[in-house]
């Protein structure tokens, strides 16, 4: 259960798959041939070393400095996030003991509108667009920086009614922390 959530970032970056926000009725369904998350045992390669990020306004975020362990009190206590690049993005994973746990993905190069899904939905987080999608035990929001630029916010193990809560929850406070675009 531990790497859900590092799955569905992946999942997300491979399909770029996700649907509506959480103010539209309806049930995110994947793309027929996108990427899903797996159960599986194994786990993408990963580095420390940040993805580049060009001249975009995401250039200079660091993941984990979006969302700290005391930010996600709220939410759940969480083990302090953990860096790495996955599927072209900069990414910051948290682990909670009731394996719930919670990924952030900073896309320098890919807006929400790169974002394709059957039944995808768009809507807000504060001022800013956003999508969002449930599938599979996960909730996924994609915030917008800029047209060309975007943050993800990933929360595996639950119902949807459980995890999209604490996704949106995430979101606001990871929106919070974005330049203006």
């Amino acid at each position: 259960m531990k790497r859900t959530s590092t799955l569905l970032v992946l999942a997300a970056a491979g399909a770029l798959a996700v649907g509506g926000c959480s103010s539209v009725d309806g049930t995110a369904k994947p793309a027929p041939g996108s990427a899903q998350p797996s159960t599986g045992a194994s786990s993408p390669a990963e580095s420390s070393s940040p993805a580049p990020g060009g001249d975009s306004p995401t250039a200079a975020l660091k993941p984990c400095e979006l969302v700290t362990a005391a930010d996600l009190a709220p939410v759940g206590q969480f083990e302090p996030g953990k860096e790495g690049n996955k599927g072209g993005a900069r990414v910051c994973d948290y682990d909670r003991a009731s394996d719930t746990d919670l990924g952030i993905a900073i896309r320098d190069t890919q807006g929400i509108d790169e974002v394709q899904q059957a039944n995808k939905k768009t809507g807000k987080i504060k001022d800013r667009r956003a999508v969002r999608a449930y599938s599979d035990g996960g909730c996924f929001f994609a915030i917008e920086v800029t047209p060309t630029s975007r943050v993800d916010v990933s929360v595996a193990i639950g119902d949807e009614n459980e995890v999209c809560p604490v996704a949106e929850q995430v979101a606001g406070i990871v929106e919070a922390k974005l330049p203006k675009g």
